[in-house]
């Protein structure tokens, strides 16, 4: 049994896979990409954390399960090479993948690659629903105008 999305209910992870696989792979990556970029309580460590998993998912299973140290060494090795080092640590990035959660841009479930093995989270997109993000976005930032002194 797949456990449902959200708090009330909502699709499976399954039912997400395959709904971006019946869609297309790559116009649901270009989708989320877009929706993610556009969205103010994103900055550019979700953006590239977001783009680690979208590299990583498999075409034909439409997830991906890349590790924390996976997507930091990664992330560590364009900064390096850039000049910069934005200290991305595997709990940073722990946290930014559940930001993303959160946010609606990633969906995770835990899975064992094979019987026995330890289980890995798997992780695919989705597009957050338009209303879910105006509410979201709409919370944001009256947050951020209650902490803003004028």
């Amino acid at each position: 049994m797949t456990a449902t999305i959200g708090h009330n209910g909502g699709p499976t992870f399954d039912e997400i896979v395959r709904d971006n696989i019946d869609r297309g792979l790559l116009l649901s990556m270009k989708e989320v990409i877009i929706q993610a970029v556009r969205d103010p309580r994103l900055d550019r460590r979700h953006l590239r954390v977001l783009a680690e998993v979208i590299a990583c998912i498999n075409s034909k299973s439409g997830t991906a399960f890349p590790g924390h140290k996976t997507i930091a060494t990664e992330l560590r090795r364009y900064n390096v090479e850039g000049g910069q080092d934005y200290g991305y640590s595997d709990q940073g990035i722990r946290n930014t993948l559940s930001e993303l959660v959160a946010f609606g841009y990633l969906v995770s479930t835990r899975r064992a690659a094979e019987k026995g093995g330890r289980a890995l989270a798997h992780y695919t997109i989705r597009k957050p629903p338009v209303e879910d993000l105006q509410a979201q976005i709409t919370d944001w930032i009256m947050a951020q105008r209650a902490t803003t002194p004028r």
